[in-house]
């Protein structure tokens, strides 16, 4: 196989296991909701059991300032190496 196929069953595998997570997913959010306290808000199933195929906002990403401290952080690291 190669690294793409590879990629691709594991992608489908993860596609898979959350398709067979939803349903526990909704009944625990049907069990949250109905046993909640009047004038709660109602629980979303994403905040309770979060999967794969759920729809995410975009990532925030290391802007240039952040990348930079990181890599004068890393300077500072002493690596233990047999000499």
């Amino acid at each position: 196989m190669t690294f793409t196929e590879i990629d691709i069953a594991c992608k489908g595998y993860e596609k898979r296991t959350a398709r067979a997570n939803e349903v526990n997913r909704l009944v625990a959010t049907i069990l949250i909701n109905v046993n909640r306290k009047p004038g709660s808000s109602p629980v979303k199933p994403e905040d309770v059991f979060p999967l794969y195929t759920d729809k995410r906002g975009a990532e925030k990403l290391m802007t240039k300032d952040e990348f930079e401290e990181l890599k004068e952080w890393r300077k500072g690291i002493k690596w233990q190496t047999k000499s």
